[in-house]
């Protein structure tokens, strides 16, 4: 009984002291905590009337991580106007919501890409503030263990009321559309109150902050050395390369990424009072990886010698920059805040510049394709001649770097578009990609692949809603198959010209009966026409009542 109740005591005073916690976010960063609201309400509006508007989000987003961070340099004496985490939280918001609704949906991934770049900016420059005046005060480490805490703190919460929620639907009273409670219970949690109780936990100007011996252990010690066993391991790969004179392709680059990317974590976790070798670390650590850098870049040339640049590949070399940025300052024994400088400006070098992480790739690409067809002497006076025959290496790299271009992201060039509809690509350039199946047949067979793919997002549901004046109800559908409710709509898949896929601001209807229509909203299909086959689809629509 004692037990017992000294386990309520404890929970009462838990959800006291989060209560506390709470309202002192309220008063703390009050501009952030209405952006919170705002994000709360509009997307709650979102689940009852069943539509979406995901660029209206990613805009509030910029908007409270910017109200946030100059709330925190108001805060930490940066500045001393508080309106103007208001005016720049609001202005950016607003700004990149009128750049997203303008702008042609050919440019919306590049802004998209921008607006990543400027919130990893902000979260950078968060992190600037708190070590303003900090140095090796477990801030970081302090975040870390926050974030799980108060992350089980609110899967308990939310748990708690989901039960209470499905009990009161299937005991009590039998709700029409029970999914739309629980997705509105998620968004109450998951914004005003994970997402407020994490913003408690940011230390104040002068506030001390202290990790539990318990983290230290594990993550600062027993994690720390695993870590060094990565590296030992990583020296061992090096030594044999260097022995054999042979470097395995494709293998390093992950596991010398994740060396780089835990130096920046250990490097920010762990302190002198850690013991002799982590004071080492944080000392000399930059040297430890110099070996591994060298290689994995000396790796990453080979790679992108041989098949090309790719996002992927780019990405990875900035992520390397980034933890690069963390040696320089670790090197030239910088204070850590400097490093957090540094991040927001490959963040917007490489999102919100011609430096961006789809056109580099795409140039590059191109590049390749060009230089190839120099080679063969199909490109004079910088025009195609189509005239020219390319031999089997030639067509493998021609394709590889012809298929890489045509499902990337980002804008392609003229030069790419007057390829794509030569006379190359209707001739033989296209047998290189199917190599291994050409093996297996005789020399007078001739392969045809007449798969094609297409995806079908109606942007009509977004910009005009659904004209509801011929129709009486209507609710969500979706599936992965063509048949639905007995009706099978596969010959209608099949019989639908490419224009009518592209031109998505046009409604895809599909009668089911005199009175049933299905309006199609989203359709991804991989369908052989000749064949009459479809391999795979997913759709998504209204079932709409006459």
């Amino acid at each position: 009984m004692v037990f017992v109740l000294g386990v309520f005591m404890k929970l009462v005073n838990r959800f006291y002291n989060t209560k506390n916690r709470l309202s002192d976010t309220v008063k703390r960063f009050p501009v952030t905590t209405v952006f919170l609201v705002i994000i709360t309400i509009i997307n709650i509006g979102f689940v009852l009337m069943e539509d979406m508007n995901s660029n209206l989000d990613v805009c509030l987003i910029v908007g409270t991580l910017m109200a946030f961070l100059m709330e925190l340099s108001v805060e930490y004496q940066l500045f001393k106007n508080r309106y103007l985490s208001m005016i720049i939280g609001g202005c950016s918001a607003l700004l990149s919501y009128g750049v997203l609704e303008m702008v042609d949906k050919t440019y919306q991934i590049y802004i998209h890409t921008g607006i990543m770049g400027i919130c990893i900016s902000c979260v950078s420059l968060v992190f600037y503030v708190l070590y303003k005046n900090r140095e090796n005060q477990y801030i970081f480490s302090h975040y870390i263990k926050t974030n799980f805490i108060v992350g089980i703190f609110a899967f308990v919460v939310y748990m708690g009321f989901l039960v209470s929620l499905l009990a009161f639907h299937f005991l009590i009273f039998n709700f029409n559309n029970i999914w739309k409670l629980v997705t509105i219970l998620s968004i109450l949690l998951l914004f005003l109150f994970q997402y407020v109780l994490f913003i408690s936990y940011v230390p104040k100007k002068d506030e001390v902050v202290e990790v539990p011996n318990t983290y230290r252990v594990i993550i600062h010690k027993a994690l720390f050395f695993l870590y060094l066993l990565l590296i030992g391991i990583l020296y061992l790969y090096i030594l044999k390369i260097i022995l054999t004179l042979n470097m395995p392709i494709g293998k390093l680059n992950w596991f010398g990424s994740f060396a780089l990317l835990f130096y920046v974590f250990f490097y920010l976790s762990v302190d002198e009072s850690d013991g002799k070798i982590q004071t080492l670390f944080k000392k000399q650590g930059a040297f430890l990886l110099m070996p591994v850098l060298s290689i994995q870049l000396f790796a990453i040339v080979i790679r992108v010698n041989a098949y090309g640049l790719t996002t992927a590949r780019f990405m990875s070399i900035v992520l390397v920059l980034v933890a690069v940025v963390f040696m320089v300052v670790s090197l030239l024994k910088l204070p850590i805040r400097y490093a957090f400088l540094g991040v927001p400006v490959i963040a917007l070098l490489f999102t919100c510049t011609p430096l961006n992480i789809y056109d580099v790739p795409n140039r590059n690409q191109e590049h390749r394709l060009i230089k190839v067809l120099e080679e063969a002497g199909a490109i004079k006076d910088g025009k195609l001649d189509e005239t020219v025959t390319l031999n089997d290496w030639q067509k493998e790299e021609v394709f590889a770097a012809y298929d890489y271009l045509k499902y990337s992201s980002g804008i392609k060039s003229n030069f790419f578009e007057e390829f794509k509809q030569s006379k190359f690509m209707n001739d033989g350039v296209v047998d290189a990609s199917l190599t291994h199946e050409a093996e297996e047949t005789t020399e007078e067979e001739t392969i045809v692949d007449t798969t094609t793919s297409y995806s079908y997002y109606g942007s009509w549901m977004y910009d005009s809603g659904i004209d509801v004046k011929d129709y009486q109800n209507i609710k969500s559908v979706f599936g992965a198959e063509t048949i639905y409710e007995g009706h099978d709509f596969k010959d209608f898949i099949l019989g639908l010209e490419e224009d009518v896929f592209r031109a998505e601001e046009k409604m895809i209807v599909y009668p089911l009966s005199n009175t049933q229509d299905i309006l199609f909203d989203h359709i991804d299909v991989e369908m052989d026409r000749d064949k009459q086959k479809i391999y795979y689809i997913f759709w998504s629509g209204y079932l709409a009542e006459k």
